[in-house]
């Protein structure tokens, strides 16, 4: 019976009455903001540098037979 309590206290939603000043706001965008960029960052790097090593070795092995 407990168990069912806490899990209920846990699931509903508790609204906090508290002061977000002006400095953690925009920490807190700026950092949310980084975050998807980092990810925006991973993923082009991820799909890029393979391509741009197989451009890089197609272009090597046309010139060789040249």
């Amino acid at each position: 019976m407990q168990v069912i309590i806490i899990f209920f206290l846990i699931i509903i939603p508790q609204f906090a009455n508290a002061y977000v000043g002006p400095a953690l706001g925009l920490g807190a965008i700026a950092l949310t903001i980084l975050f998807v960029l980092s990810l925006f960052i991973i993923l082009f790097s991820i799909i890029y540098y393979p391509i741009k090593f197989i451009k890089k070795k197609l272009k090597k092995n046309n010139f060789d037979e040249k």
